[in-house]
């Protein structure tokens, strides 16, 4: 994170914004998602990081891409339905880049059933339906989408999880 806020990928982001200018229809970019786990190197528990350092770099690559000319991409701060570690530091909302920079929420999520041995079965509303009233409180302006979502087998009934999935989008 250090590194891209310190515009040592400049070059390599501003190419990628010429690109997305040149396409010209609205792009919705979902940069630095599930920041709030450890398992990618921008992540805030990963590599030194810190809330603020992904708050540096986020808004680096959103400049870049407003230098470049790029109005037609919009972006998508998507934190991870849990944050990993769950600690006070590691709290999503500290990591925001402001309303400025964002222009979505995305949300992941996901039902490892009892596949893993510290997970167990949770439908699609527990993992959802308090994350979307939380972030629709905390920003009501912005539109949210489901990012990423998916289900184990192991544990409950896979098909009957997508099935609900109309009828709980609707209630949420």
């Amino acid at each position: 994170l250090d590194h891209i806020a310190s515009g040592g990928w400049d070059d390599y982001i501003r190419q990628w914004a010429n690109d997305a200018k040149r396409c010209g229809g609205t792009i919705l970019i979902r940069w630095g998602h599930e920041f709030n786990g450890y398992w990618y190197p921008w992540s805030v528990p990963a590599n030194g990081n810190d809330p603020q350092k992904f708050v540096r770099a986020w808004r680096h690559v959103v400049d870049v891409f407003r230098q470049a000319g790029a109005k037609n991409v919009q972006w998508v701060w998507c934190p991870y339905h849990l944050s990993n570690p769950d600690e006070p530091w590691n709290d999503p909302f500290l990591a925001y880049p402001g309303d400025d920079y964002v222009d979505w929420i995305g949300l992941d999520g996901y039902n490892w059933g009892t596949s893993q041995n510290w997970s167990e079965w949770l439908p699609f509303r527990s993992i959802y339906a308090s994350l979307i009233r939380m972030y629709s409180t905390a920003f009501p302006n912005k539109p949210i989408m489901i990012a990423e979502f998916a289900s184990a087998e192991e544990g409950g009934d896979k098909a009957a999880w997508i099935r609900e999935l109309p009828e709980a989008l609707a209630d949420m």
